[in-house]
């Protein structure tokens, strides 16, 4: 079985001409080109998604582009085509010379035909039927190819040997296009279209995850400066452990630096006046029992206790 292949010339970015390996698929109904080969071209096109309906029903989609090229015929006319990129636009065919091919049949021996086939670069579906409209048919006899006189030049298809059986078919239907600026519409109107009531919904957050989502809610206040937040505990008081003696330790450390590094002093006080002013962080009024865990309460207030110094001072200060 020969398959309707052509070999034309496609005009490059730089306005040279390339050869392609050219299938004429009137099963299609959009004009495809490999996407390696649009590359090869370097030319560009709008980003899409291509919905493929297949034989057997198989639906697919590609990532795409949409893309503008010219070819000329073998009259000499430059025509303007446009198609859509996929990484693989059919499989490669047989590379048939016609040129010999032609001298098995008395039809076809004065055609101006020559070799064709090989990997798929371009493929015109009947979105470009005008192209493809027979202007002249050779016909022979029962199990012989045709060959029919198009814009684009000789095609020659069909039985070529009648004892072949045919065990591959090659069958699939360009559906439409999708632009990626209307991709979320689109997934909206599926979603919209797939919800017919029946789902089963149950809660996905536990008991415990609800009373944490509650008590904040209801216990997060604004105040003058900052929030008021609640402390969530998943059962009763917290049992944590005391880490007065760690925070002592780390002051201790502050201090030895402050001996080495006055102008850190100088800073970090600047730094502390600065967040005592604006309301940041405030003294306590009643001293703390060293001796004692330091009191825990239901609420505590989440404010911002880290500043730094700006440019263009080149320290820079965590209290």
């Amino acid at each position: 079985m020969t398959l309707g292949m052509l070999r034309l010339k496609v005009q490059n970015h730089d306005r040279s001409w390339r050869m392609a390996n050219v299938f004429i698929d009137e099963g299609s109904d959009t004009t495809l080109m490999r996407s390696a080969f649009a590359v090869a071209l370097n030319i560009q096109g709008h980003s899409q998604v291509l919905t493929v309906d297949g034989a057997g029903g198989l639906v697919t989609r590609h990532r795409s582009k949409r893309v503008q090229f010219q070819i000329l015929t073998p009259d000499g006319d430059v025509v303007m085509l446009e198609g859509s990129t996929m990484k693989l636009v059919a499989s490669p065919t047989p590379i048939t010379d016609w040129s010999k091919q032609k001298l098995q049949w008395q039809h076809l021996r004065d055609l101006p035909v020559g070799e064709v086939g090989g990997k798929v670069d371009i493929l015109i579906g009947t979105d470009y039927l005008h192209l493809l409209a027979a202007q002249e048919t050779r016909e022979g006899t029962e199990c012989e190819p045709i060959a029919s006189k198009t814009r684009l030049g000789w095609i020659v298809r069909g039985v070529t040997n009648k004892s072949q059986h045919v065990t591959a078919i090659r069958s699939f239907t360009i559906s439409g296009h999708t632009p990626l600026d209307n991709l979320s519409a689109e997934i909206r109107w599926f979603c919209d279209t797939e919800d017919f009531g029946t789902e089963y919904s149950k809660g996905c957050i536990s008991s415990d995850d609800q009373r944490a989502l509650t008590i904040t809610k209801e216990k997060t206040r604004r105040l003058a400066v900052g929030y008021e937040v609640p402390i969530i505990w998943r059962e009763g008081d917290p049992d944590l452990i005391n880490n007065q003696q760690m925070v002592k330790n780390r002051f201790q450390s502050l201090l030895r630096r402050f001996q080495t590094q006055p102008e850190l002093e100088k800073d970090y006080e600047a730094a502390m006046q600065k967040n005592l002013d604006q309301g940041y962080a405030s003294r306590i009024q009643d001293p703390v029992d060293v001796n004692t865990s330091w009191p825990i309460t239901e609420c505590t207030r989440a404010r911002n206790y880290a500043s730094c110094l700006t440019p263009p001072q080149p320290s820079r200060v965590n209290v």
